[in-house]
């Protein structure tokens, strides 16, 4: 019985109408906004299904389709958009062998003029596509949680360097970076082997170059980063092996030492 506004006629029957709050704002998804067209399509078709399921009267339904115009074209809908609503819902209708379905699902950012071309080249090879808004106030204002100071970020790729020479190591983990860089401090580590061998001191700043929860990828994220680098610490090549084409392609150190970095932690 929800937004369902219930009346007793003198004769004992019941009217029903669409209820709204005392403080409900009839604002709605804008038509200008950075948001695929068939959500703001579904603003309309959830109204007006509303309106058409709910109200029992002619007499109501034509004074809530025309308080819904009213409403609408405060938020840029126009009269196209109200007689366009864009596809039905099919009614369903059981299955045969010659029905279809998509290959799978993909949901794609949206982006104007870009995520609906590459949409229709998607739905060609049978796969059905959703569009969802990428950049919200919600995801640019609301942070539920406070933000981890740099030293215990966790699935980082970092760069240490000598305070007495060009010496430098560039490595991974997926821990706290605090706990990877007391780990340095041991004899077995080729960071604290230098700084034993030369009398040098570790540099006081340790630099997050990226960041990235997933295993594989930071592992040839740290790969790249080594050979674009090429830091005289580093053992290895990393425990990825990139492939030859890249190792074959020139990596541009200004575009990599271009990222701003984090706050950075002490590490000495």
């Amino acid at each position: 019985m929800l937004d369902v506004l219930m009346s007793r006629r003198e004769d004992g029957s019941l009217k029903f109408s669409v209820f709204r709050k005392p403080t409900h704002t009839d604002q709605y998804l804008m038509l200008d906004s950075h948001h695929p067209l068939e959500h703001k399509m579904g603003v309309i078709r959830t109204l007006r299904h509303r309106a058409d399921h709910i109200i029992t009267t002619q007499e109501d339904r034509t004074a809530e389709n025309e308080h819904l115009k009213t409403v609408l074209s405060i938020s840029g809908y126009t009269k196209w958009a109200w007689q366009s609503p864009g596809r039905n819902k099919l009614t369903p209708h059981p299955r045969t062998h010659t029905d279809t379905r998509p290959k799978g699902h993909v949901t794609l950012p949206f982006v104007a003029g870009v995520t609906e071309a590459i949409s229709r080249k998607i739905r060609k090879a049978g796969v059905a596509v959703h569009s969802r808004p990428h950049t919200t106030i919600r995801r640019l204002l609301v942070a539920p949680k406070d933000k981890d100071s740099t030293e215990y970020k966790c699935g980082v790729v970092y760069h240490l360097s000598c305070e007495d020479c060009d010496a430098q190591y560039v490595g991974e983990t997926e821990r706290a970076l605090k706990k990877r860089l007391t780990e340095h401090k041991r004899d077995y580590s080729p960071v604290a082997q230098h700084m034993e061998a030369h009398k040098h001191k570790p540099g006081q700043n340790v630099t997050i170059l990226d960041r990235e929860s997933r295993w594989f990828e930071r592992g040839v994220k740290e790969a790249v980063y080594i050979r674009s680098r090429s830091p005289s610490l580093n053992r290895d090549q990393g425990r990825r092996r990139l492939p030859p084409p890249i190792y074959n392609t020139h990596v541009s150190r200004d575009l990599v030492t271009s990222r701003r970095p984090l706050d950075n932690p002490t590490w000495s």
